[in-house]
């Protein structure tokens, strides 16, 4: 039974880390803005600066992309 549930949160962290590596960097910010909104006066508060940076990092979903280390994410284009 311990394994199993050992397996179960193996498998869930990676699921989640996967998710958020490969979500669009503006979906990402959007949803850890609404966190900081929800969790405003609570003792989640903290946490949000992280994420907040943590949204900002370009993830994997970005690796072919071509920029070359200079992600537009963010920028206009011209």
């Amino acid at each position: 039974m311990g394994e199993q549930l050992l397996v179960l949160l193996i498998v869930a962290l990676a699921a989640s880390y996967s998710a958020w590596q490969l979500t669009p960097a503006s979906l990402r910010q959007r949803g850890v803005a609404a966190f900081a909104r929800r969790c405003a006066g609570t003792r989640l508060a903290h946490v949000s600066p992280a994420l907040a940076r943590a949204a900002a990092k370009p993830g994997g979903a970005c690796a072919g992309c071509g920029a070359r280390g200079q992600c537009p994410v963010g920028r206009s284009q011209h």
